[in-house]
C-alpha cells in the first residue's frame, strides 16, 4: 500500500512520472526514485487514479482574494465560496454578497453539507463526488 510507507502521490509525482518515463532506461528513474520513496513501484496508472481532486473544495482565501456568500442557502453568515465554486454553482442566482477575505484563514465550504441548506455543491465538486 502507498500510504503505508508515506508516500501519497499527488499532482507533482505525476508530473515527475511523465517526465521520468522518457528517459532512456525506460523508466528506471521512476521505479528507482518510488522504490527509495515508497518502499515499492507503483504504477504510472495506479497514481493517475489515486490523483482524483477531492470531493469538497477546502481552497483557503488568501488575503483580499473575492469571496461569495449566498445569503439564500448558507447555514451561517461564515458560509462562504472561491470564485471558481460560485461560478459553477446555482448560488449565481440567489441572492449573495461578494467580498474579500481578510486572510484570517477562511476557506471555501463548497460540497460541505453542514454549511448549507441546499445547493451544497457546484458542478465541479458534485461530479467528483459522485465519481468517489
Amino acid at each position: 500500500c502507498v500510504y503505508a510507507h508515506g508516500c501519497a502521490p499527488n499532482e507533482h509525482v505525476v508530473q515527475f512520472d511523465r517526465l521520468a518515463s522518457g528517459d532512456s532506461d525506460g523508466g528506471l528513474l521512476r521505479k528507482l526514485v518510488f522504490r527509495l520513496l515508497c518502499g515499492s513501484e507503483i504504477s504510472r496508472d495506479a497514481l493517475v487514479a489515486l490523483n482524483k481532486p477531492p470531493a469538497v473544495c477546502g481552497k483557503v482565501f488568501k488575503r483580499g482574494e473575492a469571496t461569495y456568500q449566498c445569503v439564500s442557502c448558507g447555514n451561517d453568515p461564515t458560509c462562504g465560496l472561491c470564485v471558481s465554486c460560485f461560478q459553477a454553482s446555482a448560488h449565481v442566482n440567489h441572492e449573495y454578497r461578494m467580498g474579500t477575505s481578510g486572510g484570517g484563514g477562511g476557506c471555501c465550504d463548497c460540497a460541505d453539507s453542514e454549511a448549507w441548506r441546499c445547493n451544497a455543491s457546484c458542478e465541479i465538486h458534485a461530479k467528483n463526488a459522485a465519481d468517489a
